[in-house]
């Protein structure tokens, strides 16, 4: 009796302080009702991402029928398994039946209330992440402590209306396309439709609740995902300190710390790529064939994420074959066999989906098929010239330091600490634990294999020398880092404590990538836009320039309308009444295919186009610094197309023209 009257007098105790709390919030109001939708928003987009990633992971703890005491990585191997299923699904709902808000809710409800107990148990295995922390020293907590000033600058960035190129142009624009128009199908406007969709699938998903926003929330929770993988799977070998400087390796490259907010799925495949290296792992240590299906399809999963992603489908095929005077030719070619079978049967849903559409299952590449007739490919497929050899034998070095995010050649900056720590993983070799030994062989075959395929892509064209394109394998490359780390920290000679001076050139080098990432979310206005403080409009203007200004002109054009960009790609904003410039191939195409600018006006018409957007400094551009793409005759006909037309509205960087009297009205 007593004790209820206690508990009767806290809960009193308790509202009648949030009481006072409330109305003094009330009155003196510590934010204003834009401030707080703007957090609310938020906060609703990361319950969306928080849903789909503990359904993914009660999935996969179900199929793989995970323990109530398991390591990290079983649970990074649940939650890969979980979301490529998760893909899977929403292709088949997409095509069968259709998108839907009420679907996607009822699904997702219905599979957290069957899936409640895997998912509390699923989530129980992150606990120890905690436990872990306490017992760390101080460069393992300074370590943390930037890895999560960079998450969550990136977390504001992804939160906020996105800006990057690929995300408006594809990434992000062919999910709004398939929620506007219900279903999924073949868009004929965006030739990166055929490229494998799985990330766009959860991005889909993610979308059809919360916008575009949330899909970039995914990306970004997927990008922590792969930290924890790494360091989960560093850890179990190496140790806390070797686990963190693995996380550090990767971050302290720019490119990595940025682009967690990009929405993109780069990060995506990192992660599969990653899970695929952990089952390889389980594999050579117990030699179960379930294990080696498992390594294979999340290999192929990879591959599903994007075409270049595949790369680690091949690294893992070198491990095996390193496994081969072990297992005997014949159990070789099985365990080969094993290992392919799975990856293609699980990326085989994209191409089959490719085939369906267009008859080509590699769309767009390889040969024409549906709008990607032969003019377009053979503009597509133009390389530059491949890297001459004394440049591809030195490529981790030039892809270190010549590699700037954005800028041509390799195209991304990957940070020093990959090439700068990996090669020490060899020091103290013979003193390795076998654990320990066959951890590092595995991430050095599958980085060194992953630089062979590297070094011969380039050699075919020269866009493919670009970094982005291989960072599914840069995970195991992050974890040979880590072990370098590890044993240098073991070096000591005359008094001095090599460990402690890799300890701050770590620091410092993270602590680079940490500043650059707070500079990015402060220069992007993004604190403003999640608060409210500025309008959706307002960020876009602040960050793209007249292109925003552009999209909304585009929006308030009367119903019916249908424009044609030229040397524009980025359609995200005004679907689904754009057709983008996607490779900026359309006026070279059309050029060919119709000749003079009566026949492509008149074409243009004829396929409902009633405005024509061109994006003037892309246009100068190409112009100016790609003289070989387009004859000076391309160009007059350009401008006499273009004097015969008349303005509806034109900006600083965009014209926008009329193409029939009809769209006048």
């Amino acid at each position: 009796m007593k004790s209820n009257k206690t508990l009767l007098y806290g809960l009193l105790s308790v509202f009648w302080l949030m009481f006072i709390l409330a109305a003094y919030a009330w009155s003196h109001k510590p934010f204003s009702a834009a401030e707080f939708a703007g957090l609310l928003l938020a906060a609703w987009r990361m319950v969306i991402v928080a849903l789909i990633l503990s359904i993914a992971g009660g999935l996969g703890f179900a199929c793989l029928r995970g323990q109530a005491q398991q390591p990290l990585s079983d649970g990074i191997l649940q939650a890969a398994l979980g979301l490529g299923l998760m893909s899977l699904l929403t292709l088949a709902l997409g095509a069968v039946v259709g998108f839907s808000l009420a679907l996607f809710g009822a699904l997702l409800f219905a599979g957290l209330l069957l899936l409640r107990r895997q998912t509390l148990a699923w989530w129980r295995t992150w606990k120890t992440l905690a436990l872990g922390w306490k017992e760390s020293g101080l460069f393992e907590k300074a370590t943390g402590l930037a890895v999560l000033l960079i998450l969550a600058s990136a977390w504001m960035v992804a939160a906020v209306p996105p800006v990057q190129f690929d995300a408006l142009t594809y990434h992000l624009a062919i999910p709004r396309a398939y929620l506007q128009i219900g279903r999924l199908v073949y868009l004929p406007e965006n030739m990166f439709w055929g490229m494998p969709e799985q990330t766009e699938m959860l991005y889909t998903l993610a979308m059809s609740l919360g916008g575009e926003s949330a899909a970039a929330l995914l990306g970004w929770a997927l990008g922590g995902l792969t930290l924890l993988a790494v360091f989960s799977y560093t850890l179990e070998s190496f140790g806390r300190r070797a686990a963190w400087a693995a996380v550090a390796s990767l971050l302290a490259g720019e490119t990595f710390a940025l682009s967690l907010s990009w929405g993109y799925v780069d990060w995506a495949g990192m992660f599969f790529g990653m899970a695929a290296v952990i089952a390889l792992r389980r594999w050579l240590t117990r030699k179960a064939r379930f294990d080696l299906l498992l390594a294979g399809a999340l290999a192929g999963m990879t591959l599903a994420t994007k075409y270049t992603a595949g790369v680690l489908l091949l690294c893992g095929l070198a491990v095996i074959l390193t496994e081969s005077r072990t297992l005997g030719g014949r159990k070789s070619l099985q365990a080969l066999l094993l290992f392919g079978g799975a990856a293609v049967l699980v990326s085989l849903p994209w191409f089959v989906k490719n085939y369906l559409a267009t008859g080509n299952p590699f769309y767009p590449l390889l040969f024409p098929a549906a709008d990607m007739n032969a003019v377009r490919l053979a503009f597509y497929q133009k390389s530059l010239a491949p890297r001459p050899w004394s440049e591809i034998f030195l490529l981790p070095g030039l892809a270190t330091i010549l590699g700037i995010e954005g800028k041509s050649g390799y195209s991304a900056s990957i940070g020093p600490l990959l090439l700068g720590l990996s090669p020490l993983a060899a020091l103290g070799w013979r003193r390795r634990s076998p654990d320990e030994q066959q951890t590092l062989r595995l991430s050095a075959v599958a980085t060194l294999s992953g630089f062979l395929i590297w070094i011969i892509a380039s050699r075919f064209a020269g866009l493919l020398i670009q970094s982005r394109l291989y960072f599914a394998f840069f995970p195991a490359w992050a974890v040979l880092a880590g072990a370098g780390f590890d044993a240098l920290g073991q070096v000591k000679a005359h008094a001095i404590r090599f460990g402690r001076i890799a300890s701050v050139v770590v620091m410092l080098a993270l602590d680079f990538s940490a500043y650059a990432a707070c500079q990015d979310a402060y220069h992007r206005n993004a604190w403003d836009a999640l608060l409210g403080l500025q309008s959706q409009q307002q960020y876009l203007a602040h960050n793209l320039g007249d292109y925003a200004e552009a999209m909304q002109a585009l929006r308030e054009l009367p119903p019916g309308s249908r424009v044609l960009m030229l040397w524009e790609t980025r359609s995200l904003y005004c679907l689904p009444v754009c057709d983008p410039d996607e490779v900026i191939d359309r006026w070279y195409t059309d050029r060919r295919l119709y000749q003079t600018p009566e026949q492509i006006l008149a074409a243009w018409q004829e396929q409902g186009y009633t405005h024509l957007l061109l994006f003037q400094t892309g246009a100068d551009f190409v112009r100016l610094h790609h003289t070989g793409e387009l004859p000076e005759s391309d160009w007059q006909a350009l401008d006499a197309l273009l004097a015969s037309l008349p303005t509806a509205r034109q900006w600083e960087d965009y014209t926008l023209y009329l193409l029939s009297p009809a769209s006048s009205k």
